[in-house]
């Protein structure tokens, strides 16, 4: 894999033309292949193993053993099938307990790290932290239970001779460099580590190598995976396993087959190389396939292939100190590949006509959001108009018959008072026929029927 290829991949090379079943990834007599056992003659290997089944549990060990293939003319350590495989079969698994992912950092890496309320200090994420955990358990050798693992990555000195995080920076186009945003809060990070560790602080040399582990070999979420991240890539129509869970918790990892799978053949994952155009591929793995296999050159920054390609162009780096820089050798491969036939203007002018069409563009989008925007205030003014209206006229339909309903109560009510008055001022009368007093206003009726 990756983390294996210790020879410079060419980065022009033509990987992915051909059947998936090239005879380079067929190869079940190849001298060094060493299945994944404790009894495997690679120490280093064994241990490996051992540890994957002791410590891990991890299953589908048998399955896979540790060769070398050949990737754009270099042989290149990775590993491949003991036996054949259909399509859907698991091929490794490994659960949580041996993932290397945020959340397992040790309580001294999170005390270091956060402030008082438990709040991250500034320059400190969770990569930072996670970078800083794993340095830390590095630095332990056999001591750490992580020693099997640890044991088998590459060093600095290895990612010297190809990968784009150990180039000096100076030596290419600064709009290239994706290292120094990748890495932006690392060393803040570690001068809080550093001055609340003291002595016991790690050099940062060994945490920056933490850093580029994580972000070279993680599986989205689930980070760094041993004997997972092992797995070497190729472009789309090659690729013949994918990440799976064989669990609903989600909780352990499988390298799954996509298609039938011959014995001997090289396992490869997908680095994402059709989503990254060949400038990520390159910053993120030290090499990239044929244009043809990548999205379109400068598509993940937004800008053309001129502006990508600037200060990349065979007349460009054809005036860089001729040296023998392994690395630079790998950037002169990549420019002479992706960086050729450049038709489109890269002058100032030609990107300053961009940058104002740009604009322009931007301009007539702004006119038609306050267009828009103005007609929905129309809409919602007249809406609310409409609404009070239906408001008002339910109300009057509610209404009007009850203020009715009241007036003709008022009326009937005073038509019964006019008929009491009149009623008591007869039987006054009556009264004073019968010798009565009379009470004026006074119901003198209950009294004149008693007395008859």
């Amino acid at each position: 894999s990756l983390c294996l290829s210790l020879n410079a991949i060419a980065a022009s090379g033509d990987e992915g033309v051909g059947s998936p079943q090239l005879p380079r990834h067929h190869d079940p007599l190849a001298p060094d292949r060493e299945v994944c056992s404790r009894s495997a003659s690679d120490p280093g290997w064994a241990r490996l193993c051992g540890w994957l089944e002791d410590h891990c549990r991890a299953s589908g060990m048998e399955n896979v053993f540790a060769g070398s293939f050949s990737h754009g003319g270099a042989s290149v350590r990775g590993v491949g099938v003991t036996k054949a495989l259909a399509r859907h079969d698991l091929v490794i698994c490994l659960p949580k307990t041996c993932w290397m992912t945020p959340g397992v950092e040790s309580e001294r890496i999170r005390n270091l790290t956060t402030d008082e309320a438990g709040a991250l200090l500034p320059g400190c994420g969770s990569d930072e932290q996670l970078a800083l955990h794993i340095a830390e358990e590095a630095a332990k050798g056999d001591a750490s239970e992580w020693a099997p693992y640890f044991a088998i990555m590459p060093q600095d000195v290895d990612y010297a001779a190809f990968h784009p995080s150990y180039l000096k920076r100076e030596s290419i186009p600064g709009h290239t460099n994706y290292w120094d945003g990748w890495m932006a809060g690392l060393p803040r990070c570690y001068e809080h580590y550093k001055g609340r560790a003291g002595d016991a602080a790690l050099p940062f040399n060994k945490i920056y190598l933490a850093m580029v582990w994580l972000v070279t070999r993680r599986y989205g979420d689930v980070s760094m995976v041993p004997l997972a991240d092992m797995a070497n890539t190729e472009p789309d129509a090659l690729l013949n396993v994918a990440a799976a869970y064989n669990d609903t918790a989600m909780s352990n990892f499988c390298l799954q087959a996509k298609r039938d799978m011959a014995e001997g053949e090289e396992i490869l994952v997908d680095y994402g190389g059709s989503s990254h155009d060949p400038l990520m591929m390159l910053g993120l793995y030290g090499f990239a396939f044929s244009p043809g296999d990548h999205a379109a050159m400068g598509q993940e920054n937004g800008v053309s292939k001129a502006e990508a390609c600037s200060g990349l162009t065979p007349e460009e780096v054809a005036i860089w100190p001729d040296d023998d820089d392994p690395l630079m050798k790998n950037y002169r491969r990549f420019a002479a590949t992706h960086c050729s036939n450049i038709t489109e203007d890269a002058s100032p002018n030609a990107r300053l006509d961009r940058l104002e069409n740009d604009l322009r563009e931007t301009k007539a989008s702004l006119h038609e959001a306050d267009e828009l925007a103005r007609r929905y205030k129309t809409i919602i003014a007249a809406t609310i108009a409409v609404g009070l209206c239906l408001l008002w006229f339910s109300a009057m339909y509610y209404l009007l018959p009850l203020t009715a309903g009241q007036t003709e109560v008022a009326v009937a009510e005073k038509k019964n008072d006019g008929d009491v008055v009149g009623n008591a001022d007869a039987d006054a009368a009556a009264s004073a026929k019968l010798g009565e007093p009379a009470v004026p206003g006074g119901d003198n009726t209950l009294r004149r029927r008693a007395k008859n």
